[in-house]
């Protein structure tokens, strides 16, 4: 449907801010996975432009002002990038953190069936509440075992396909907010699985990667034998799989010398 008035007031700017988000093409130096200051400028911006853009949209007396689902599409496909760091910062790092809340406020404002990855990225990046710099490794592993089967992975590009709410005028961009979703958790567990010095989360992530690849080759199965074009979902799974898993696999072969 028709979106309401004032829901597009975010976009140009929250669109002008992706490109700064965009990790960097060369490795900076002592930074293990850091992202440059201005992708944290930029990352602590575009969520308070989401939280804005939505505001108002809380009470039964106002009708939700979400943004467009281009624009979700967009802002997801550039959130998941940044998630490719390898390995991954450290724990509590603010770049990561603002990205975090930038997927938190564009699933609460604007997709909330995105709001299950959200939990799970943020899960993934938990930090020790006692140790400054160190990774809360119950949550962590717990998240990642919410990932360990095939049937975990299509239960979340279920969720995230489901984004367009209403829009289903605008399927070719839910289509691109599902394969973001997946494809964030895809780079998230890439990261921990580049991490040599951390062999439980990199034992972890490699079950789940393995799952992901597991459940793209199911989807492509199904589709093959029903001779139909492929859900969201299965579209989503085989897009992480093989512009994510795969890709890095073909790049970096070694990260999966585990």
């Amino acid at each position: 449907g028709a979106s309401p008035p004032g829901s597009e007031a975010g976009a140009p700017l929250a669109r002008a801010l992706l490109p700064l988000l965009a990790p960097p093409k060369k490795k900076r130096k002592g930074g293990r996975g850091r992202a440059s200051p201005a992708a944290e400028v930029a990352a602590a911006a575009l969520a308070a432009v989401l939280v804005r853009a939505a505001e108002g949209s809380s009470t039964a007396a106002t009708p939700p002002r979400r943004l467009p689902m281009r624009d979700v599409a967009a802002i997801a496909s550039a959130l998941s990038l940044p998630l490719a760091a390898c390995p991954a910062p450290p724990a509590g790092d603010p770049t990561r953190s603002a990205l975090l809340s930038c997927w938190e406020a564009l699933a609460e404002g604007h997709a909330p069936p995105l709001l299950p990855v959200c939990r799970l990225l943020r899960d993934l990046d938990a930090a020790s509440v006692t140790e400054v710099g160190s990774p809360d490794y119950d949550r962590r592993l717990d998240a990642y075992a919410k990932l360990r089967e095939p049937g975990d992975w299509r239960v979340v590009a279920t969720a995230a396909a489901g984004a367009a709410g209403e829009e289903v005028e605008d399927e070719s961009s839910s289509s691109v907010v599902a394969a973001a979703a997946v494809a964030a958790l895809a780079r998230r567990a890439l990261s921990d699985l580049s991490d040599r010095g951390d062999l439980a989360l990199r034992h972890a992530a490699a079950g789940a990667v393995t799952a992901l690849v597991i459940a793209s080759a199911q989807a492509k199965k199904k589709q093959k034998q029903q001779k139909k074009s492929c859900s969201e979902a299965d579209a989503a799974l085989t897009s992480a799989a093989d512009r994510v898993v795969f890709a890095a696999a073909r790049a970096r072969a070694a990260i999966f010398d585990v």
